[in-house]
């Protein structure tokens, strides 16, 4: 395949001083680093699009060249890192009672016994929602001391 392939066409016009480094360099290491972004990302068209930048922070990176499999690599976990920390949290199922209620449901007020009920709700939704967003930060910073980079 092309090393240039990929990049846009006026890349192409404007190659670095080293074009030729620059192209044994990237069809060295595309598969390779396409293989370890892909083995992070699960959505096949998410993987390609951070292949794609990769490439072309390389490419604008000239000084790069020197230790270029490195510096790839690197910049591929970042680009790894920073989409997944902008997906959206996702709700963790809930478990219920036989009688289909959740006990956070079963154990708040009943937002149609009243505007106090309902402000009461709302208020222990909210700090509901305060602690769990402590908790999750306390976790990730546990486990970024534990496991380094490769929590995110």
């Amino acid at each position: 395949m092309d090393a240039l392939a990929g990049l846009p066409p006026a890349a192409h016009r404007n190659m670095p001083g080293d074009a030729t480094r620059f192209t044994e360099i990237v069809t060295r290491e595309r598969s390779r680093l396409g293989n370890f972004i892909r083995g992070q990302v699960r959505d096949a068209a998410d993987a390609e699009d951070i292949l794609q930048d990769v490439l072309l922070e390389f490419y604008a990176a000239t000084e790069a060249l020197e230790q270029a499999g490195a510096w790839l690599f690197r910049v591929a976990r970042n680009r790894i890192i920073d989409r997944a920390r902008k997906k959206k949290e996702e709700p963790l199922p809930v478990a219920e009672d036989e009688d289909g209620r959740s006990w956070l449901e079963e154990n708040l007020p009943d937002p149609a016994a009243g505007p106090d009920a309902a402000y009461a709700r709302a208020v222990l939704l909210g700090s509901i929602q305060a602690r769990k967003r402590y908790a999750v930060l306390a976790l990730r910073a546990r486990l970024q001391a534990e496991y380094g980079d490769l929590v995110v």
